[in-house]
């Protein structure tokens, strides 16, 4: 490894240290249980990965590529984290997205569009973990923007910690979709894969130490900030998606 990649491992695992700090701090570990544990899998990565490299090179690319897969899934039990928070169950909000709004049409697009995209690329792609990481970044930059899509639309304010959780791992989703994409399209770009990836990453961290650095929790969303109506708008709505799925699969 090159002098600058030893600075940008040694300033992420600053931030990440920095970050549990905080969550310790201001006792938003335990409000944010999801996120925090997936932090501290970030700090246990970046400490497995350090030690391999400086003890046992051979296996580096194999801890690396492992941590790596289960990383890129941990991170839907941070997309979780703000989607729970943002639609409390004591809200009209909840009552409408438990219907299948959220994980019943975003989620068959998102997995309809993740497979039909990634699946064609397993044959081609210059590695198989690269193919995942694209596909699986995909769903969550997806899944990040319809939750936020929907924040705004339900006129919903998030506060600054999980605006900025949302919002940084956000980015880097769509990052390193952007990355992996590259090293397919381009192999010589690896080189510079090496770099900018680690670099986004450590943006995000970024991010989230300034999102979390003071607890500011989503404002309470009462039932008389919604009326009834909207449920029976969405339901009229979703009976329509329903009928045009149907439709599509019988065609």
């Amino acid at each position: 490894m090159s002098a600058s990649s030893y600075l940008i491992v040694v300033i992420g695992l600053a931030l990440e240290m920095l970050v549990v700090y905080r969550l310790l701090r201001e006792m938003s570990w335990c409000r944010y249980p999801f996120f925090s544990c997936y932090v501290l899998y970030l700090v246990a990565q970046a400490i497995a990965v350090s030690c391999t490299l400086s003890f046992m090179p051979v296996l580096y690319a194999k801890v690396y590529w492992y941590g790596e897969g289960i990383n890129v899934l941990l991170r839907f039990f941070v997309i979780w984290e703000v989607f729970r928070h943002l639609f409390l169950k004591s809200s009209v909000l909840h009552e409408i997205v438990s219907r299948g709004f959220m994980f019943g049409v975003l989620g068959m697009v998102v997995f309809l569009a993740a497979i039909s995209w990634g699946a064609e690329n397993y044959k081609t792609s210059q590695s198989v973990y690269f193919a995942s990481e694209r596909t699986l970044g995909f769903c969550e930059a997806f899944l990040i923007l319809a939750i936020l899509h929907l924040a705004r639309y339900y006129n919903l304010h998030l506060g600054r910690n999980l605006w900025g959780v949302a919002v940084g791992l956000g980015l880097f989703s769509s990052f390193s979709i952007v990355n992996y994409a590259l090293i397919d399209l381009v192999p010589s770009f690896f080189r510079y894969w090496q770099l900018l990836t680690p670099l986004g990453f450590v943006s995000m961290l970024g991010v989230w130490t300034w999102a979390i650095w003071n607890y500011s929790p989503n404002q309470v969303v009462t039932d008389g900030a919604l009326d009834h109506s909207d449920v029976e708008q969405w339901s009229e709505n979703w009976s329509r998606a329903l009928s045009v799925i149907r439709r599509l699969i019988q065609a």
